[in-house]
């Protein structure tokens, strides 16, 4: 069985941050995703298993770019079980 996917929002800081944190140390696989990518890849190299995430730049106010930042975040780890 293949590991858990998990896709967070705003995990560049505050609790999106912690919640990366937690899940990869559960041994999940994770989607960071946030407007800010300098943030996001300090979070990733600060976790403990970096080759489990992987770094989405994301806009929530930018809809129009929902369905491909979504292929690009099924293409990371083949699924996606939790948003």
């Amino acid at each position: 069985m293949s590991k858990k996917v998990i896709w967070i929002t705003g995990a560049s800081s505050g609790i999106g941050e912690a919640s990366v944190y937690k899940f990869v140390k559960e041994g999940y696989q994770v989607i960071l995703s946030a407007r800010n990518q300098e943030g996001l890849e300090k979070v990733k190299s600060a976790c403990a298993h970096p080759a489990n995430c992987t770094v989405i730049p994301l806009d929530l106010l930018d809809q129009a770019s929902f369905e491909e930042k979504t292929k690009e975040a099924i293409a990371a780890f083949g699924q996606i079980d939790i948003i």
